[in-house]
């Protein structure tokens, strides 16, 4: 009989008893992979050994481990999901503030000069961010296949192990590449020429990229973002101001300073008018509050004493 007749045909169920009955090690050996290390076909009247209760302990602790794990993964999957969908949100709103801000604070090119580095920084950082995020979401799928096949509580917490390195390895370079691409982008600014400080470094980060000082994910200003949405030119830039790169928080904190500085002086040169006024009041007033006009009577005195009359 050839080789091909024999994979093809099926062992009648006779064979595979008597070879179960006769030679129990040499079934296991071949199927142990399939089956367990006892024979299925124990022979008749041997009572199945009681599972220990070591086994069932080992057992329970590995799938309470498994699922508190995966748990945590899954959180660590939304977490991950909300921080980019948010950056994502508050950056391109906070873009669109921002450049609208220049176009009416600068003249036309210079705020064309001042947007182009901005713009070309924010489709990096962009691409970065959505990059790493997704690099984040498979090394948390691949922690969960692992976690799923564990067979100890051991191996689950090996799992855990190996992944905590690769998040922080993807946060690390994130950081340094979100730096890099953000100085590069300072310098550009630098090179118009305009004075970049660090006030304007920070809060541009927050902007228009929704990131900390340490390029990582910002938890959002609101009080920040509603000025930046609402902003009003009441005061336009003075020629010195038009120097340095301007950010819609700290132009605004300027034309508060100058409406109260404004408000200062129109308030004290009130003051002095409405002195002025007042002794002008009681130059012309008796002590009774009568109107009295000095000048009009030396006058009629002078006339009356002219035409030998007295005053009246």
């Amino acid at each position: 009989m050839s080789s091909s007749s024999i994979l093809s045909s099926k062992p009648s169920t006779s064979s595979s008893k008597s070879t179960n009955s006769s030679h129990p090690a040499l079934f296991n050996l071949i199927y142990g992979r399939f089956y367990r290390a006892s024979c299925t076909t124990k022979p008749p009247g041997k009572p199945p050994e009681p599972l220990r209760l070591a086994d069932i302990d080992h057992e329970s602790t590995t799938n309470e481990a498994r699922i508190r794990v995966l748990q945590t993964l899954m959180a660590c999957r939304t977490v991950i999901s909300t921080l980019e969908a948010t950056r994502l949100r508050k950056s391109r709103v906070g873009f669109d503030n921002w450049l609208s801000f220049w176009e009416r604070v600068y003249q036309r090119e210079l705020a064309r000069k001042v947007a182009s580095p901005v713009v070309h920084a924010y489709r990096l950082i962009d691409e970065l961010f959505r990059a790493v995020a997704q690099e984040l979401k498979r090394a948390t799928q691949r922690c969960v296949n692992y976690v799923m096949q564990a067979q100890s509580a051991m191996d689950i917490s090996r799992s855990i192990r190996l992944f905590d390195p690769v998040v922080r390895l993807w946060c690390r370079r994130r950081r340094k590449r979100a730096r890099d691409i953000l100085d590069e982008m300072r310098e550009s600014i630098k090179d118009i020429p305009m004075h970049v400080d660090d006030d304007f470094y920070t809060d541009v980060k927050r902007g228009v990229f929704a990131l900390n000082e340490r390029c990582e994910y910002h938890p959002g200003d609101p009080i920040a973002e509603e000025r930046e949405r609402v902003f009003r030119l009441e005061v336009p830039p003075d020629k010195e101001l038009r120097k340095q790169a301007l950010s819609p928080q700290y132009y605004r904190d300027y034309q508060e300073r100058y409406m109260q500085v404004f408000h200062l002086h129109y308030d004290e040169r009130r003051r002095q008018e409405l002195v002025e006024q007042l002794e002008q009041y009681h130059t012309c007033t008796d002590n009774e509050g009568l109107i009295h006009c000095p000048t009009a009577t030396e006058q009629g005195n002078g006339a009356g004493s002219s035409h030998g009359h007295p005053g009246i």
